[in-house]
């Protein structure tokens, strides 16, 4: 019984502590690739483009659609770490 008892508290931790990790970011830290400055350049790119969009208004749907999408982007650009060309990013506009 007490081997049962230890295996429910250990997958109780793992059930609370991955959701953790993973909102945190210290999973796809350790496991994220990083990108190339080209492949940044493009992202932000985008997200520059959307974001220039958003600012010209428009009608409801098509804010929407542009705020996910630029969000997207800006998932894309954490996960492949792209901060990390900083002043690279922002030479090239």
């Amino acid at each position: 019984m007490k081997s049962r008892t230890k295996l429910d508290v250990a997958a109780k931790f793992i059930i609370v502590l991955l959701p953790c990790a993973l909102n945190f970011g210290l999973i796809d830290e350790a496991t994220a690739e990083k990108a190339s400055l080209e492949q940044c350049r493009k992202l932000q790119r985008k997200i520059d483009r959307l974001t220039s969009l958003r600012r010209g208004g428009g009608n409801a749907t098509r804010m929407e659609t542009w705020r996910q999408q630029r969000k997207r982007y800006e998932e894309q650009f954490r996960e492949h770490r792209c901060r990390s060309y900083g002043k690279l990013l922002r030479d090239s506009k």
